[in-house]
């Protein structure tokens, strides 16, 4: 009598481990690898910056450096398997140019200043004085890409 309910036991746990197996056999695959080296910018609002109205739920695609697309949604070819990347409440519009700017004259105050006009969509700025010596222009290039480098 005992040895038949160990086999009972035994053939009930056998049945449930494979059961699970099989289960585990049948979970889906992961979806594939985007196969596109493009990224899909979705839903922001899009300013050209040719005094046409702004495009709202806009698509930019990027493929490399080079900007392949942009427009509404639904007008832009999104190449297949392309990473997605979500810009709803966002707004994109070319970069400002502040072409009078007085930066500071230490290091610091530069990346300040660079930074401060950053935040606001100023991506460059043409300073127009406080070098008191020209090879100080000259190295100015130098110290902008340390911005880069922090971010």
């Amino acid at each position: 009598m005992r040895l038949m309910k160990l086999a009972a036991a035994a053939a009930i746990i056998g049945f449930s481990l494979s059961a699970c197996e099989q289960q585990q056999e049948a979970a889906p695959e992961p979806a594939p690898a985007p196969t596109s080296t493009a990224t899909v910018f979705e839903g922001a609002r899009l300013i050209v910056g040719d005094g046409s109205a702004p495009i709202e739920n806009g698509v930019i695609v990027i493929d490399g450096t080079d900007i392949v697309g942009a427009g509404a949604a639904g007008a832009v070819n999104i190449p297949e398997g392309a990473a997605h990347v979500d810009l709803a409440g966002k707004t994109v519009m070319p970069a400002l140019v502040d072409t009078h700017v007085h930066l500071s004259g230490t290091l610091e105050g530069i990346r300040t200043d660079l930074l401060r006009r950053g935040y606001f969509g100023i991506s460059a700025a043409m300073s127009l004085g406080r070098a008191r010596h020209p090879s100080r222009l000259q190295r100015r290039p130098a110290r902008l890409l340390c911005l880069k480098e922090r971010g």
